[in-house]
């Protein structure tokens, strides 16, 4: 069986990964107005920027609204893969990659694991906020929280309740 890789080289197995899979999909149906990015329509982005006429496939045309959310969210072309052009700083700006939905758990797993070995929740969010568009952070946190690696991590935080101890001191009160 044949392992797929991350962006960091680190394998990733994708059938321990399933039930994660299977709640990016849940989230992408409940959230569709979510940063989270169809396989269908990265391409359709890119043909977009690609051609420059706004012509999908040379026939049909692009809506006037999809044109108008891809120029809302600064996507561009970089080394024939899609980015956002975010703003860091009054005029600087920095290109985030952009992930599509079947490649969230890899990228996540990517940072996470490899990048930043098991760093923790605050990190790996940020890391992921300043590197990729298209992951929204209550996923960061549901891939953390199935992380073995993590679990096994943590220690116990509940300790058991103290109760007082109770004698009876010889010679005081009556028997």
């Amino acid at each position: 069986m044949s392992r797929a890789m991350s962006p960091t080289g680190l394998a990733y197995d994708p059938l321990h990964n399933e039930h994660f899979e299977n709640l990016v999909y849940e989230y992408h149906q409940k959230h569709s107005h979510s940063d989270l990015v169809h396989p269908a329509t990265y391409q359709d982005v890119k043909s977009f920027l690609e051609s420059g006429s706004g012509l999908r496939d040379k026939q049909q045309p692009f809506n006037k609204d999809f044109r108008a959310w891809i120029r809302k969210r600064s996507f561009e072309l970089s080394e024939g893969s899609l980015q956002r052009r975010v703003e860091t700083a009054p005029g600087e700006y920095k290109l985030l990659a952009v992930v599509t939905v079947p490649d969230v758990g890899k990228t996540i797993h990517g940072v996470h694991a490899g990048l930043l070995k098991h760093a923790g929740q605050d990190q790996t969010k940020l890391k992921i906020k300043e590197n990729f568009y298209g992951i929204p952070a209550p996923l960061v946190v549901a891939y953390i929280q199935q992380c073995n690696v993590c679990a096994m991590r943590q220690t116990l935080s509940t300790r058991a309740p103290l109760t007082p101890i109770v004698c009876k001191i010889l010679g005081q009160g009556s028997d």
